[in-house]
């Protein structure tokens, strides 16, 4: 981490950088380590042994309340912990759900109490930090194309040079796969079941690439045939008559 923000720094010395950390990353080190370079953080704290129910009642007690439908209370709020012994408190930014009815409906028993806390050097509201962990989860698909789509959870040399000619062009198939799957987003022969902002490279190799078709030559030109039934066929024609 360390060396990322040094390089991030050298690259760009005037940029005021923020380090986004999972709770596996929850130590006082890494705290240190980032304020030693003099960024930013916002790292998902380890509940551990802390009460539910005693973050309910601080959240009730210090935090803003919302209700987003009935039976569902949302707190958020600030406070301060010590991340260890010895050291200096640090904020924390937290968000506590309480929910006595289902979305369904259904009414509970016992509320359920579902609680998230950050530890952050960002001095702003805890409404506008909140939002920007989950961006944190979006890099994390990626790296899973990178590894299942494309089939490169391990690399396959143990040459340095070999290795990294494969990530150059792993990094243009990314790039051109990308391409095509947000060029066919909107495509109406190809309908989204649901609402979506890119396709997953899996989904364009299996419909695009890997796709059966027949290779006709005809009047000194060459094309392929796909099956009438296919509509991945028209979202090619559609392709190719965008890009030329």
């Amino acid at each position: 981490m360390t060396t990322c923000l040094e390089r991030a720094h050298a690259i760009l010395p005037e940029a005021q950088l923020l380090v986004r950390l999972d709770s596996g990353n929850d130590a006082a080190e890494n705290i240190d380590r980032v304020r030693a370079e003099h960024a930013d953080f916002l790292i998902k704290r380890n509940l551990r042994q802390e009460s539910p129910a005693g973050w309910l009642e601080l959240a009730k007690s210090e935090g803003t309340a919302e209700h987003p439908r009935e039976g569902k209370t949302i707190y958020r709020g600030t406070t301060w912990r010590t991340p260890k012994a010895g050291h200096e408190s640090e904020r924390v930014v937290y968000q506590v759900v309480e929910r006595t009815i289902t979305a369904e409906g259904q009414i509970l028993l016992i509320p359920e109490v579902e609680v998230t806390t950050y530890w952050t050097s960002l001095e702003v509201p805890a409404e506008a930090v909140l939002p920007w962990y989950p961006e944190h989860g979006t890099l994390e698909q990626y790296h899973s194309e990178y590894k299942t789509d494309l089939d490169l959870e391990r690399l396959p040399s143990g040459k340095f040079a070999t290795n990294q000619l494969i990530l150059q062009l792993v990094c243009l198939m990314f790039t051109v796969l990308r391409i095509i799957g947000q060029a066919t987003l909107d495509d109406p022969a190809v309908p989204l079941r649901r609402k979506a902002t890119r396709r997953r490279l899996r989904t364009v190799i299996h419909n695009l690439i890997t796709c059966a078709a027949q290779l006709i030559r005809h009047a000194r030109r060459v094309r392929l045939r796909y099956m009438r039934r296919n509509p991945w066929g028209r979202v090619l024609q559609h392709l190719y008559a965008t890009f030329t």
